[in-house]
């Protein structure tokens, strides 16, 4: 099927910019062969969710979902906490430790 090309306009200071480059960023892969980083496909993750919600594909949009609300979730965090939950999204076990240790050291500092 062919495809056209969409531009869309948006602000410098538009959620959707910092969505864009939050989803290239934490869905990023290393290609193990070349040991190249290939960035989060957002252009497909947006025309998709775009997609499924225009057809009521309810079952993939709450996926999707689940990435915007992730997003959202994230905005709230430190680039640490952010960099953790990255490196250990495989590993819950290895979160939940790194979690507590960070607030055994919060109230070290503030005692």
């Amino acid at each position: 099927m062919a495809t056209k090309q969409l531009v869309l306009k948006i602000k410098d200071d538009s959620p959707i910019k910092s969505f864009i480059e939050w989803y290239a960023e934490y869905f990023s892969v290393v290609k193990e062969k070349s040991n190249r980083k290939m960035k989060g496909n957002t252009p497909a993750f947006i025309i998709g969710f775009l997609e499924h919600a225009l057809t009521n594909n309810g079952v993939r949009l709450k996926e999707d979902m689940e990435k915007i609300d992730m997003f959202i979730s994230f905005k709230d965090k430190t680039q640490e906490e952010i960099d953790a939950e990255k490196a250990f999204k495989n590993n819950p076990e290895k979160l939940k430790t790194w979690k507590q240790l960070q607030k055994d050291i919060h109230k070290a500092n503030k005692g």
